[in-house]
């Protein structure tokens, strides 16, 4: 199973996830920032197999932390979680994207991917 990093700002939607994630034996660090999610990358990054991001955060966007991913959590999958779908820059960075509204079974294939076979 993969332990994730999962930066998102509306606790509704990292509630479900983390629920459906952790029911799936997938152990899940929530940040709500990208302070907050540096803060993780800077004390643990090596540890993690995935970092799921949204684009829009209270203090910045993803990009940010797509970027500080690879310096802290090389081995990382990363994968943007963003209703701007389409509309992101196209040199994101990131290992894939999940354009909200996604199924919740896509954001269990992606970490999936991160946790390998």
């Amino acid at each position: 199973m993969a332990d994730i990093l999962m930066v998102e700002d509306e606790v509704e939607l990292r509630e479900l996830w983390v629920e459906y994630l952790a029911g799936h034996g997938h152990k899940v660090r929530v940040e709500g920032t990208v302070r907050g999610a540096f803060d993780a990358l800077d004390s643990g990054g090596e540890g993690f197999d995935a970092v799921l991001v949204d684009w829009t955060l209270p203090d910045g966007n993803g990009g940010d932390v797509v970027q500080h991913a690879r310096q802290c959590a090389p081995g990382a999958h990363v994968v943007i979680t963003s209703g701007m779908g389409p509309n992101l820059p196209s040199d994101h960075g990131a290992d894939a994207v999940l354009a909200k509204p996604f199924k919740i079974r896509d954001l269990l294939h992606a970490v999936g991917i991160a946790a390998g076979p």
